[in-house]
């Protein structure tokens, strides 16, 4: 039996009465503190989960010790690779089922990540079975486990942020992922800003600007 991909999960309930709930996927060594960038009025209406990933033993790394979603060492098959964002996004889903029994629509959960867990939220959410309401994608991509598909689950709304000097995942990556959106037929709202493979202040901010804008559409609709 293979041991999970998600090792633990950490939870802050809303300040005052759930909207809705954000999913913060981490990138590989959990370098962003989510909690702390994230300003009142989004925690004070939606709930916060962050599951972490295992730790494993990276050669792309120096043989670090890192959490990650799926392995990225070169000499790791590409169907082991699949096995596991399958695995990562059996589990991902798990988190979500869990706000739906709490009440929560599957309209008003967001998922958010950077670098290999943005890869993983919009993965998951363009293939979820749940409708669910955005994806932000903070210099990430998108892995598409079956190529040039012609169809996605879901059309969440979507928000791209990514740096042009980014080195870790190139912003052709970026572009790439923008033509086969539109290519789907999907619509995203894309910031790139002149920095490298990080949280960047501004970026963030326009990322902020759109989720101010899904959550006052809940408002709006509760």
């Amino acid at each position: 039996m293979h041991p999970s991909i998600i090792s633990e999960t950490h939870y802050r309930d809303a300040n005052e009465g759930p909207i809705g709930s954000i999913l913060w996927l981490h990138g590989i060594a959990d370098t962003v503190d989510i909690e702390s960038l994230l300003p009142s009025w989004i925690l004070n209406g939606m709930n916060l989960i962050m599951p972490k990933a295992r730790a494993r033993r990276l050669s792309a790394y120096q043989n670090r010790v890192l959490r990650a979603w799926y392995d990225v060492s070169g000499w790791v098959s590409k169907d082991l690779k699949l096995r596991e964002i399958e695995a990562a996004k059996r589990e991902i889903e798990h988190l979500i089922q869990q706000e739906l029994d709490k009440g929560i629509p599957a309209e008003n959960i967001i998922l958010m990540g950077f670098s290999q867990g943005a890869a993983m939220a919009m993965t998951t959410a363009l293939s979820s079975k749940y409708p669910l309401g955005g994806v932000a994608c903070l210099s990430g991509y998108w892995i598409e486990t079956e190529p040039h598909s012609t169809k996605i689950n879901t059309h969440p709304s979507i928000f791209i942020g990514h740096g042009s000097l980014d080195q870790t995942t190139p912003l052709a990556w970026c572009d790439y992922l923008r033509n086969r959106l539109a290519v789907l037929g999907v619509r995203c709202e894309v910031s790139i800003g002149e920095f490298n493979h990080r949280v960047d202040k501004l970026n963030f901010s326009h990322m902020l600007q759109w989720v101010g804008s899904l959550l006052n559409k809940l408002k709006s609709e509760n």
